[in-house]
C-alpha cells in the first residue's frame, strides 16, 4: 500500500501527539522530505502548534492551533508571501476578537493564507447602539483543529496535511 496516514490528534478518540516527525527513510521510500509536529514556545506563540512540511524543495507550515492557517512557505532560500508586523503565530489567547473596535483579529494576523468566516468574513457587524455584534472576518482562524491528519502516498508523490475545525455554539 503506497499510503500511510497518522493521526495527529483527534479529541474524540483522545489522542493528540505533542511531537511527531517522519521522514522518506522511515515509510520505505527513496527521496528528502519530512513531516514535523511541534510546538512553539515564548511570548504571544506559546502553545502554538506547527506542522511543517518539506518536500526537499518547497517547505510549508499549518497551523492547528489558528484554524489550519497557513503561515509560512519557503522555496529553496526563498520566503513566499508578505511580512506581517505582527510577531507571530499568536496563539488565539491572545487574540481580542470581541474588542470593542471590533478588529481585534489583526492582532494575530501574520499568515500567508487565513481563513476567514464562517459566521462573518468581512468588516465587523455592530449593532444599531454600537455595540459589536460580529468582529472581523469571524472567528474560525483562531479556533484550533479537532482532528488533525498527516498523509504520505508515495505512489503519488503527495505529503498532506488535513484537519477539521468547527465553528459552532448552542443554538448558533
Amino acid at each position: 500500500m503506497s499510503l500511510t496516514t497518522w493521526t495527529l490528534g483527534d479529541i474524540d478518540r483522545d489522542i493528540w501527539l505533542d511531537e511527531f516527525h517522519v521522514t522518506a527513510a522511515e515509510v520505505g521510500h527513496e527521496g528528502n522530505y519530512s513531516i514535523t509536529k511541534r510546538t512553539l514556545r515564548g511570548g504571544l506563540r506559546e502553545g502554538v502548534e506547527v506542522i511543517d512540511v518539506n518536500n526537499g524543495r518547497l517547505r510549508f507550515r499549518v497551523l492547528p492551533t489558528r484554524g489550519m492557517g497557513l503561515w509560512r512557505v519557503e522555496a529553496g532560500e526563498r520566503v513566499l508571501g508578505w511580512q506581517s508586523p505582527v510577531r507571530g503565530p499568536v496563539h488565539p489567547q491572545f487574540v481580542p476578537l470581541d474588542a470593542p473596535s471590533g478588529i481585534g483579529w489583526l492582532a494575530g494576523f501574520d499568515e500567508l493564507v487565513v481563513r476567514c468566516g464562517l459566521e462573518s468574513n468581512g468588516a465587523p457587524q455592530f449593532a444599531a447602539d454600537g455595540r459589536l455584534e460580529l468582529p472581523l472576518h469571524g472567528r474560525i482562524a483562531n479556533l484550533p483543529a479537532h482532528h488533525v491528519e498527516a498523509s504520505v502516498d508515495t505512489e503519488a508523490g503527495l505529503l498532506a496535511v488535513t484537519g477539521t475545525v468547527d465553528e459552532a455554539r448552542l443554538f448558533g
